[in-house]
């Protein structure tokens, strides 16, 4: 009995020591590796936010209200991507971040969790090897927040003192800026445009008709009356008759394909099959051709072809757009549109309050629903969404990556005056500029 009682005492002891020495490599484990300790104490602080710049073992975290912090890596465990102006980053830290602070924050990082923004539809960022992601980190980083904004512009008829004072992201040229010049003299024009800015624009036309004179008869002709004369073949000769015009002339940016079904002349007016063929087709020759193409128009201009001088309540139902419209888009997305210029009509089954072009959940809706992670493009040109501060300002709110203006130097403005005001995120300008960069990379307009 008493030998029994007392190998039980010897074994509670074992299990106390056993306990001990588990207790004590637990603890030298748990202070030798901070960052795992990250992961379970609820002690460790989280901030996230995107990445506004970097430097040696630093980075400046910006929040989506434009507050930034500049943070200190050093002995930071790092996993996931890489890191880049433009990409999310959560921290895990300790310590008290002071708002008010410009140098690097008096708190203590464990770990950096970092992950890529898409800003093209060839797949994340920094796995889409068809561009150097870095290299476009890199200038968006060293640019100044002017010559950010002015990437997000379009201009439309614009004074050759305003493309000569800022760095603008593309022009759009009318017969007057031509001014019936001959073919030879508008790529000297274009030439001189481009040559004023160390990074190119885009250029386009906002009528094909400018260039009619300079090439055979029918090259120009509507697209509906081509596909009922010659079918798809003919409207793919067409195309490569104006791709070649465009290339000749310095142009890279034509407004096509269109995958409306209204009555204008640039509408296909087809089954939906055929102009899904159609849409098909055009963005994989333009795109064959190192030309970009912007698809006309998200999600669609209906059947009304009145649609720049007053807004328009598209009534259709949500089922409509998806057996019609929404499918062209997608086939376009899916063939890598890489630009989709928004409509500025009422669409009330997605907003019945604001033009699509305004409408921020119609936006989201085309981010998420398509998967499409290209450039957005709002037109405020026309009567019915005019230039105006108010509408400039919702543009972009609503997510918008760029604007044609005829008025560059009030969207100019109006832009950098709410990006102070913490109206506008610099974080959705970073993005929008590197979705312009990576687009212009692609089409080889930078290098």
């Amino acid at each position: 009995m008493t030998r029994g009682r007392h190998a039980k005492k010897q074994y509670s002891k074992m299990i106390i020591l056993i306990f001990f020495i588990i207790t004590m490599i637990v603890g030298i484990m748990w202070h030798l590796s901070p960052t795992e300790k990250s992961d379970q104490a609820t002690n460790y602080k989280i901030i996230e936010g995107q990445i506004a710049g970097t430097g040696d073992q630093v980075v400046l975290l910006r929040q989506e209200n434009n507050q930034t912090y500049l943070l200190s890596l050093a002995n930071t465990s790092m996993e996931g991507d890489d890191l880049l102006v433009g990409n999310h980053i959560k921290i895990s830290y300790t310590g008290k971040l002071n708002k008010q602070y410009q140098d690097i924050q008096d708190v203590k990082v464990y770990k950096a969790s970092i992950s890529a923004n898409q800003i093209r539809n060839g797949g994340k960022a920094n796995t889409d090897k068809t561009i150097p992601i870095e290299y476009l980190s890199s200038l968006v980083e060293n640019m100044s927040e002017e010559d950010k904004v002015d990437q997000l512009l379009i201009g439309y008829q614009c004074h050759q003192e305003v493309i000569d004072n800022h760095k603008l992201g593309g022009l759009v040229l009318s017969s007057k800026d031509l001014k019936d010049l001959p073919k030879t003299d508008i790529a000297k024009q274009i030439d001189n445009y481009q040559n004023n800015t160390n990074l190119s624009m885009f250029i386009t036309l906002d009528d094909e008709s400018i260039l009619k004179e300079y090439v055979q008869d029918g090259v120009f002709d509507s697209i509906s009356q081509v596909y009922n004369e010659k079918g798809i073949d003919g409207l793919k000769e067409q195309l490569e008759n104006k791709i070649s015009i465009y290339k000749e002339v310095g142009m890279n940016l034509s407004f096509t394909p269109n995958g409306n079904d209204g009555q204008d002349e640039d509408s296909l007016n087809q089954d939906r099959n055929i102009t899904n063929d159609y849409v098909s087709q055009v963005i994989q020759t333009i795109h064959k051709n190192d030309l970009g193409c912007c698809y006309r128009n998200y999600p669609s201009y209906g059947t009304k072809n009145d649609y720049s001088s007053e807004l328009i309540h598209d009534s259709r139902s949500l089922e409509d757009l998806k057996n019609n419209e929404y499918q062209t888009i997608q086939t376009a997305i899916n063939q890598g549109q890489d630009m989709i210029l928004t409509t500025n009509q009422i669409i009330d089954a997605l907003d019945n309050q604001n033009p699509i072009s305004l409408s921020k959940s119609s936006l989201q809706n085309l981010r998420q629903s398509f998967h499409y992670n290209g450039l957005i493009v709002s037109d405020l040109t026309n009567e019915a969404i005019k230039n105006t501060e108010d509408y400039i300002l919702k543009s972009i709110q609503a997510g918008n990556d760029m604007i044609i203006s005829d008025d560059v130097e009030t969207a100019r403005q109006t832009i950098i005056d709410h990006i102070h005001a913490n109206e506008i995120s610099m974080n959705q300008i970073d993005l929008s500029v590197l979705r312009v960069l990576a687009y212009k990379y692609q089409l080889g307009i930078i290098s």
